[in-house]
């Protein structure tokens, strides 16, 4: 009976001890946790190359499905937030209510990330089935994107190309989201890693457009190996902190060569202007969409340009003729992210070309005028 006296008191104290401090009614190894969600998805400056768009379904270059990894704390640790669940699928899988005018999404992941009271920082990237990874110096990074030296483009649909166009994840501030199980929900905007070249490619004035001034091929040579590839893909990786690639080879020449089906006439000579509403006023046209274009690695330098006219359908030495610039004096610094829009000229002598432009991702070349030099 004296060790039942001794211990009630002894459990009533102690009850009162744990309810008066107010500590969690758990073991102390036990976590808050939430899982990663992505709230929201952007293609940041209107993405058109090759995604034109996010959603689950409709035609085109729809952008459905990012890869995402997260890292943990958010001063630049490199390992991974859990071993358990090193990277994640994000699908659009549906669409939601409004959202300040446009349509809400559903981005729902094929593994869950559970967050903890740990900071974790996010890094996504497209297209989803490039892998995404932490490479030997922990560093994260899209391996072996390929960057070609070559590539074909289809006419009529400028984003249309056979080169990838390799994205990366940021927030608003182009900065890797932080999140934990308070904050565990993100909103990404995608980036570009590459940029785009457009060329528009007009006769000289007094000089008729025929049959056989379609353009089919624009070759690009600098004086030394300025241009930016991937020849070796298991070496390239894509840093997914900035979109800088590293690893990569350089050469001197690139190629960009219309689909024999989808070709585009040299457009008629228009008048160089300022300004829209001086074309219109003055009766002169601006030119309209490019006939060629590509998607770049940045680089830095200077480009000769050879183009080749000819009929409709596959390359012909006999019935093509081709021009080409005089000197590698063409600017091709091409930052990324950037459209540069080139307009040129093709005379008897070869091509004179007017100063480059560089618009926004999403600037329609149409709404570019012809600069004047």
């Amino acid at each position: 009976m004296c060790g039942i006296k001794y211990l009630l008191p002894c459990l009533f104290l102690t009850a009162c001890t744990v309810a008066e401090t107010g500590l969690p009614e758990k073991e102390p190894d036990e976590e808050e946790t939430s899982a990663l969600s992505v709230s929201f998805l952007s293609l940041t400056e209107g993405t058109k190359a090759v995604y034109e768009n996010t959603g689950a379904d409709g035609a085109g270059n729809i952008l459905k499905t990012i890869g995402v990894l997260v890292t943990k704390g958010s001063d630049n640790s490199r390992e991974y937030y859990s071993t358990l669940v090193e990277k994640q699928i994000f699908t659009c899988s549906k669409a939601g209510g409004s959202d300040g005018g446009g349509e809400a999404l559903t981005w729902t992941a094929d593994k869950t990330l559970n967050l903890g009271d740990t900071d974790g920082t996010v890094y996504a990237w497209a297209p989803s089935d490039a892998e995404g990874k932490l490479d030997e110096s922990s560093i994260p990074v899209l391996s072996a994107p390929v960057i070609l030296s070559e590539q074909s483009f289809v006419y009529g649909n400028e984003w249309e190309t056979d080169q990838i166009d390799y994205l990366y994840g940021t927030d608003a501030e182009k900065k890797a989201p932080v999140v934990n199980h308070l904050s565990p929900s993100v909103a990404l905007s995608m980036q570009h890693a590459l940029a785009k070249i457009s060329f528009r490619v007009m006769k000289v004035k007094g000089q008729e457009v025929t049959t056989e001034d379609y353009v089919k091929k624009l070759e690009l040579t600098s004086n030394g190996a300025a241009f930016v590839v991937a020849s070796n893909p298991s070496s390239a990786v894509m840093r997914l902190t900035d979109g800088v690639l590293t690893g990569t080879s350089t050469t001197t020449a690139l190629t960009l060569t219309a689909k024999t089906e989808n070709q585009g006439q040299v457009a008629a000579w228009s008048e160089p202007v300022t300004e829209v509403a001086e074309a219109a006023e003055s009766g002169y046209t601006v030119v309209t969409s490019p006939q060629a274009y590509g998607l770049v690695a940045p680089c830095t330098g200077k480009m000769g340009v050879k183009i080749t006219l000819g009929p409709t359908g596959a390359l012909d030495a006999v019935k093509d003729h081709t021009y080409q610039t005089k000197e590698k004096t063409v600017a091709a610094t091409w930052e990324q992210g950037k459209h540069y829009v080139y307009t040129m000229t093709v005379t008897d002598k070869g091509i004179e070309f007017s100063q480059v432009q560089v618009v926004g991702w999403d600037d329609s070349p149409e709404a570019v005028v012809v600069p004047v030099e």
